[in-house]
């Protein structure tokens, strides 16, 4: 087993305060028992910094970093690979507010780490459920680039299948990551999730499945109640920066902004309609 101080936790914080957060309350539980403390970087993307600083929990050692300019995901990863690099860390483990990881998470990963170093794996990632369990969130499989498909069976170990997946949960090779050149500006905030899964795939790198289970509370599930229109148009900006990569994924994105459209007609809002006809046509 390797040392467990090998690994950096990045939390993303956007209006919740650390302690509110049901990430940091579960990972708590799940860095209990472990034989040495973890890195934690906290990076609070909101307007007004926590008021109170976090004090040290067992075995968690936080940096509080806050950006009151909302950099979003991007730059709280790529500010995560500099000081994985800082302290010689090889993995990061990302994670968002809203998720809840079972007490032996960690134990999992580092257990099975013989393995996935055997492989030359890149990338673990756990399978990811909707809170109640009702949805499969993660891992998705990837066909022809840009065709996602849900697993209905799935068992741990390295994945054959090209995929993709979401942030939260996601251990990353710091290595790889930086040989990448870091996080991709061009995704700031939504995307850039299926961009580093989409650059393992074209590599032919290696993604490890865990068998661990966690849960996480995604907002773009109910574009209406939950996503702003701000948000929706750097969600549409970046689905088009990113479908741009061939002429069979712009089709694809052409294709499901037409779906997006025929839904949105119900939509109270609908100004969501419009901006998904104006990048439709």
């Amino acid at each position: 087993m390797k040392e467990q101080s090998k690994l950096l936790i990045i939390i993303v914080l956007y209006k919740k305060q650390l302690l509110e957060s049901s990430t940091y309350q579960s990972l708590k539980k799940a860095c209990y028992d472990l034989k040495e403390p973890v890195n934690v970087l906290v990076y609070d993307n909101s307007p007004a910094a926590c008021p109170h600083p976090i004090e040290n929990e067992q075995n968690i050692l936080i940096t509080h970093l806050h950006d009151q300019l909302n950099s979003g995901l991007c730059k709280a990863y790529n500010t995560g690979i500099d000081t994985a690099k800082e302290k010689d860390l090889d993995w990061l483990l990302l994670l968002d507010q809203d998720t809840f990881i079972p007490s032996d998470y960690l134990n999992v990963f580092y257990n099975t780490e013989p393995i996935i170093a055997a492989n030359d794996v890149v990338c673990a990632v756990p399978k990811v459920l909707a809170p109640g369990g009702s949805q499969i969130i993660s891992p998705i499989k990837i066909y022809f680039g840009a065709i996602f498909r849900t697993y209905k069976n799935v068992k741990a170990g390295v994945l054959a299948e090209k995929i993709t997946g979401i942030n939260s949960g996601t251990f990353l090779s710091v290595k790889y990551i930086d040989e990448l050149g870091g996080f991709d500006s061009r995704f700031s905030l939504d995307m850039l999730d299926h961009w580093y899964f989409s650059e393992i795939a074209a590599a032919n790198r290696r993604v490890f499945l865990l068998d661990a289970t966690i849960y996480h509370n995604l907002s773009v599930n109910s574009f209406e109640n939950e996503v702003s229109l701000d948000r929706y148009a750097r969600i549409l900006d970046s689905e088009k920066i990113f479908s741009k990569k061939n002429v069979f994924s712009y089709l694809v994105f052409k294709l499901r902004l037409l779906k997006r459209l025929i839904e949105q007609r119900s939509y109270k809002e609908k100004e969501f309609f419009y901006m998904t006809l104006k990048n439709l046509i």
